[in-house]
């Protein structure tokens, strides 16, 4: 299964180009890691995965989410993820996903044969 990672720890920089993933819309999930809360942070009570206009809540302790339960079908996304619990949400800003491109596998061909040609 073909996973969008989210690594928290390595952002792209501004100076760097984003590559667009390709991923299949019916295959490709959303992942990440919830930190352990240390003494200045409450654990986390959902996520909220962002993507323009839709907002998916991922209730804890989920930290996962097929692609094609938050976008609506094929084509091009910039999303993002935070954090929140009763308290309010994380101060920092929300943690983006690689860009992708979600696109469909084709089918087999069918009626294989070799024709021989008069």
């Amino acid at each position: 299964m073909i996973m969008l990672l989210l690594l928290v720890l390595m952002l792209p920089s501004v100076a760097q180009a984003q590559t667009t993933l390709k991923v299949p819309f019916d295959q490709a999930v959303f992942s990440w890691t919830s930190p352990t809360p240390g003494p200045a942070n409450s654990p986390a009570d959902k996520h909220t995965i962002v993507c323009g206009a839709i907002t998916v809540d991922v209730p804890m302790p989920t930290t996962s989410k097929p692609v094609s339960e938050v976008v609506p079908g094929v084509g091009l996304y910039t999303c993002s993820l935070y954090a929140s619990n009763s308290f309010g949400r994380q101060s920092a800003p929300n943690v983006p996903f690689p860009t992708f491109e979600a696109g469909l596998i084709p089918l087999a061909p069918t009626n294989p044969r070799l024709e021989v040609l008069p």
